[in-house]
């Protein structure tokens, strides 16, 4: 058997090219797995994962835009948090009752006034349907109404519990917000 030395060393060169291109997907694999699992702990909420330090290339590019990106969505989230305070505070000290509602009639929102006109514990109707939280037909067919019509609509209510009283009560439709479209659980009628 004849040994071809100059076919040694492209064979060798070919082979030793491989095993640098396999290590290296192999570390750039695992830099992007950590970016992934940076980004799920920033979706639960955990914004002090650091996005992983090390990377080159378009993989820090990567890694740095996403760490800007948590950096904006925690301002964001803390100025919310900041308004939602304020909101609280405003309808906490209004004598009128106010709902907001899902497009599904599911309580997103209710104040002091309304809890107490229906008698429903404090912080205890998130999440529950208006006819399950107020027991009341007559204001869950107005809801029904201003979800279909998406228009305005005010009615007299007659409460009986837990004291007999006649509420004037107003609905509105609120569309969401310029740029978001209808999402379960995004808007419904304001009553």
């Amino acid at each position: 058997m004849i040994f071809n030395q100059y076919l040694l060393i492209p064979t060798a060169a070919l082979g030793l090219l491989s095993l640098v291109l396999w290590l290296r997907l192999r570390k750039t694999g695992q830099q992007i797995q950590n970016l992934r699992n940076a980004v799920r702990e920033y979706q639960q909420g955990i914004f002090d994962a650091p996005v992983a330090a090390g990377q080159s290339g378009s993989v820090a590019a990567l890694g740095h835009e996403i760490a800007r990106l948590r950096d904006i969505f925690r301002d964001r989230l803390l100025e919310s948090g900041e308004l939602d305070q304020k909101l609280d505070i405003i309808l906490g000290h209004m004598s009128e009752c106010i709902f907001v509602l899902s497009d599904r009639k599911r309580v997103l929102l209710m104040n002091p006034s309304a809890e107490a006109a229906f008698d429903i514990a404090p912080g205890s109707a998130k999440g529950k349907s208006l006819l399950e939280t107020t027991r009341n037909a007559s204001l869950d067919s107005m809801a029904d109404l201003v979800l279909e019509t998406k228009a305005s609509t005010s009615q007299e209510l007659e409460l009986t519990h837990p004291a007999a009283k006649v509420l004037r009560v107003h609905a509105a439709w609120m569309a969401p917000p310029t740029g978001e479209t209808s999402r379960p659980g995004n808007t419904g009628p304001q009553v």
